[in-house]
């Protein structure tokens, strides 16, 4: 039992996100979760499950029950996605919808 759990805490471990960035990139000027950064022109760029807003291929729902743990079911006029209840810990420029917003100039 012991190793079992040894075994699941490295996997754990190994599986997060890069602390140094709180698990969020860095791409064209805004921050966005890393699994947002997957780009596309519409949704058949995307997994099933998923379309396009905003260049990304985000997962679709229609209730929370649709999304990942720690995730929310938004509707916007894009559609509904799951986003973050929550903004990392740091997020330079303010947090709106569980994500960091882009930097000011950039828009």
């Amino acid at each position: 039992m012991k190793v079992f759990l040894l075994l699941l805490l490295v996997t754990l471990a190994y599986s997060q996100p890069d602390e140094n960035n709180n698990g969020f990139i860095q791409n064209d000027d805004e921050y966005l979760p890393a699994d947002l950064a997957k780009k596309c022109e519409n949704y058949f760029d995307c997994q099933q499950y998923q379309t396009c807003i905003f260049g990304h291929c985000v997962r679709k729902c229609t209730s929370e029950r649709d999304c990942p743990l720690g995730y929310i079911c938004f509707k916007n006029g894009d559609g509904q996605r799951c986003i973050k209840k929550n903004c990392p810990k740091r997020c330079p420029y303010g947090c709106k919808y569980g994500e960091c917003v882009p930097r000011p100039d950039s828009q």
